[in-house]
């Protein structure tokens, strides 16, 4: 009776165990930490059970639950915690070295490794209660056989009892099992019931912030929706809000802009109503890639107003949303004035500002945008002649006059499909769009003879012109273009030299015109320079250059009256007279005629070295410059007296200035005279 007692209290301590080992379980998260655990508690519960087992007092045998434990501990926590639990009781049992030590020992490393040999069969599946049973037998079994090996009293009574215990040690190792499966599952249960308790409450949490933070954004929303209502409203630029191309809102400068008197007449109509045909698909185009892309776009479109008014405006649109639905919000603002600025811009960047016609930078874009249907193109180069002796005898305010002047015949007899360019200096250029050969020939014709009806201050305009069309696309426009340049350039060496002398006999009568001294005293300078020339029997070509130079020596200088003449007057003379064929000649003299007996001149040309005609010439005019002076400031003196003043004055120089031996035939044939 006390042996069933003991080991009812075995049992009841292998239950307390398995409840303990649980308990662990659920708390230890590592495996193989675990596993150690496991194996030590139930290797320390081995050496509490081995210390007081129970014995039966009939077959005088002692019994411990070791083979149990090994059994639960390898099952459950692996060969680790088997191993554990094994070692323990193999070291104990060895410890103690009681009667039976060697079977005992034998049956604890049998019992492990039957053990990891049913852990290896049933790793990775669920347990059964028959495989433990089967597990548990073996091991009582072996360990029953090495009671019966160890024991001195084979009593065939006891041998029932061993069989009662080969049935009820497994018996309680399935319960045990069971047990500390039910645990488990229990423990399981329970820690997913706790997570799923702090998962909800998580979600909970989450789901609270995310209301909080929903309320917060609705309110946000709104006050957006109140500071976008507020900004649009009271934008200084015209704005509207579309429903894709309606308009749902507008504000006040859109009304003041588009000439509308309040929001009824705007709202529901459709925006492309105020955009040309030829703008509507590019403005829906836009429209559509601001609500697809969520960018804003900027553009400059053509609207127009209630009245049909044309607007230039800058439009700039971007996304809205309100209440989750997408609105395109449009502002555009009037740059009317810009635009204007900027043509202005442009014209003036193209326009030349002397002349008002076209400049090189308007050509160059014509000729890179030339489109087929512009062909036949007719060129004309004109060239205004004598731009340089203008400049230098008038000045260049009168140079640039000329060139207005040109370049206004030329506008005025350019028809509408054509156009004036100034190409720089005295050079313009008339370009023809779908032009004949015809009509280039007349333009030229008419022209020249406007040319020659323009009355200007020095005579008249002369222009020489070239011509030449470029009729396809295929034709160099700039090879043309030199084709009318070479044809200008071939009239304009004739017409140069036509000019040059009506010029020359223009400044002429201008300065005889201008100049007192000259008018005063032209016929007295040529008689007496004639009386000169016979004195010293001058040959008739050289008398005849002394007539020209007489003629033409100051024309130089067309606004001089008596005063001294400046050597620039005879250096533009002579630049124009050495163009002249009938003056080429007397080019030099005209030169070299201030220049002084002892080379203190100008080019320091000296004695002899300077023209005769010259020398001539400089002692005249210098006589009579005298005299002029003379008769102005002394009105008391007789005419005598005055010729006397001027013969003093040029003898007091006769050997700086004047040639000496002709100023004393000079002398004598004044002297004669008298």
């Amino acid at each position: 009776m006390q042996g069933v007692l003991e080991f009812i209290i075995k049992i009841g301590f292998i239950v307390s165990i398995m409840l303990l080992s649980g308990s662990i379980n659920n708390r230890i998260k590592n495996r193989t930490l675990n596993s150690i655990v496991q194996g030590i508690v139930f290797g320390i519960v081995v050496i509490v059970d081995m210390s007081v087992p129970f014995v039966v007092m009939r077959s005088e045998s002692s019994f411990d639950v070791r083979e149990v434990l090994i059994n639960i501990s390898g099952i459950f926590y692996g060969p680790l915690g088997g191993g554990i639990t094994s070692l323990v009781a193999f070291v104990f049992r060895a410890y103690r070295h009681t009667n039976g030590t060697i079977p005992a020992l034998v049956d604890i490393v049998l019992t492990y490794i039957f053990t990891v040999i049913a852990y290896k069969k049933i790793e990775g599946k669920k347990i059964s209660p028959r495989d433990i049973f089967i597990l548990s037998f073996l091991t009582n079994f072996v360990s029953i056989i090495a009671i019966l090996i160890n024991s001195h009293n084979r009593n065939v009574d006891s041998i029932p009892l061993y069989i009662a215990i080969m049935i009820i040690y497994p018996i309680a190792t399935v319960i045990s099992a069971e047990l500390i499966k039910t645990i488990n599952l229990k423990n399981h249960l329970m820690k997913e019931l706790i997570d799923s308790e702090e998962k909800l409450q998580s979600q909970n949490k989450q789901l609270q912030g995310t209301v909080l933070e929903i309320r917060n954004k609705e309110y946000l929303l709104k006050k957006s929706e109140e500071m976008f209502k507020n900004i649009f409203l009271n934008s200084s630029d015209a704005s509207f809000v579309l429903d894709k191309a309606v308009i749902i809102q507008a504000n006040r400068e859109s009304l003041y802009l588009l000439n509308y008197d309040n929001k009824k007449e705007l709202i529901g109509k459709s925006v492309l109503d105020f955009f040309y045909d030829n703008q509507k698909e590019e403005f829906l185009q836009i429209l559509e890639e601001v609500l697809n892309e969520k960018d804003i776009k900027k553009c400059e479109l053509l609207m127009k107003d209630k009245n049909n008014i044309d607007i230039d405006v800058e439009v700039t649109i971007s996304k809205v949303n309100f209440s989750n639905k997408d609105f395109a919000y449009m502002s555009f603002r009037d740059i009317r004035l810009r635009k204007s600025k900027e043509e202005e811009l442009v014209k003036k960047s193209q326009v030349d500002i002397l002349t008002g016609v076209y400049n090189r930078v308007y050509l160059n874009e014509y000729v890179i945008n030339l489109k087929p249907e512009q062909y036949p193109i007719g060129i004309i180069v004109a060239d205004l002649n004598g731009l340089k002796l203008i400049n230098d005898f008038f000045g260049h305010s009168r140079g640039d006059t000329a060139l207005a002047d040109t370049a206004s015949v030329l506008a005025k007899m350019t028809p509408e499909n054509g156009f004036v360019v100034r190409m720089g200096g005295d050079e313009f250029t008339v370009i023809f769009n779908n032009t004949s050969k015809e009509e280039i020939k007349s333009f030229v014709e008419n022209t020249l003879n406007e040319f020659k009806n323009k009355k200007v201050f020095y005579g008249e305009l002369s222009v020489s012109m070239g011509a030449a069309i470029s009729y396809n696309e295929n034709e160099d426009i700039v090879k043309t273009m030199n084709l009318a340049d070479k044809e200008m350039y071939e009239i304009k060496i004739l017409e140069s030299q036509k000019f040059k002398e009506r010029f020359l006999e223009i400044i002429y009568n201008i300065s005889l015109d201008n100049n007192r001294f000259k008018k005063t005293y032209k016929n007295c300078i040529e008689e007496c320079c004639r009386k000169l020339a016979y004195a010293i029997d001058l040959d008739e070509t050289t008398m005849e250059n002394l007539m020209l130079l007489t003629k033409y020596y100051d024309v130089g200088d067309i606004y001089l009256e008596s005063k001294s003449f400046e050597v620039s007057a005879f250096e533009n003379t002579y630049n124009l007279t050495k163009q002249i064929s009938k003056t080429m000649d007397i080019s030099l003299a005209i030169l070299y005629f201030m220049e002084n007996w002892n080379g203190s001149g100008k080019y320091r040309i000296k004695g002899e070295d300077i023209p005769l005609i010259s020398r001539i010439l400089r002692i005249v005019n210098d006589y009579y410059y005298e005299l002029d002076i003379a008769h102005k400031d002394n009105k008391i003196l007789s005419d005598t007296d005055e010729n006397d003043v001027a013969v003093e004055k040029l003898q007091r120089k006769k050997a700086e200035f004047y040639d000496p031996y002709l100023l004393d035939i000079f002398m004598n044939l004044e002297k004669d005279s008298e």
